[in-house]
């Protein structure tokens, strides 16, 4: 499966917001101006996503008269893949201390 970056692009604008957050929190900006700035910079990194994110995994299908259905029990490997490291950020969050 070949998709976006989307995980990875997100982990790196959250990195970079934290490296910001501290740095503003000591300006003279409103909280809904550091909100807002902390929101550009964690989402400024997805517009220059690509598809570049490459996994190969299995995927679990079942014929059926109407075509093929992708089965529930796919696993995590599969939805990473096709959501493009969606749950390699989801670790890294989960990781941070």
């Amino acid at each position: 499966i070949t998709s976006n970056n989307i995980g990875a692009k997100l982990q790196e604008g959250f990195t970079n917001a934290l490296s910001m957050a501290y740095t503003l929190v000591f300006s003279d900006l409103t909280e809904d101006e550091i909100t807002e700035k902390i929101a550009e910079t964690i989402l400024e990194p997805l517009n220059e996503c690509e598809k570049t994110f490459v996994n190969t995994v299995d995927v679990k299908l079942t014929k059926t008269d109407d075509g093929w259905d992708v089965l529930e029990e796919n696993n995590r490997d599969f939805y990473n893949a096709f959501l493009g490291g969606i749950y390699d950020f989801s670790d890294y969050i989960s990781n941070l201390q």
